[in-house]
């Protein structure tokens, strides 16, 4: 999503498996109102792998940027706190 630099794989998909047990409703309703979102924006694909991957890309970047920011907030937390 920054297009800044390459993306270092840091999960295997093995372990997002693993750890998607963990999951709750509330990033099930944060993942659904991102994929209703983009569908308002973007609709349908006549690729449909590509319209998949469109969209798992979509909340994959989402998620990235959501980590940084909540990473960011914790050591800004740390220094001021």
């Amino acid at each position: 999503m920054t297009g800044k630099a390459q993306i270092q794989q840091l999960i295997a998909p093995a372990e997002a498996m693993e750890l998607f047990r963990y999951a709750g409703v509330q990033e099930m309703r944060i993942a659904k109102d991102l994929h209703d979102l983009y569908r308002a924006q973007k609709g349908r694909h006549s690729d449909s792998l590509w319209d998949m991957m469109s969209l798992l890309s979509f909340i994959y970047d989402t998620g990235r940027v959501q980590g940084m920011r909540e990473e960011r907030a914790k050591r800004k937390e740390r220094y001021n706190g």
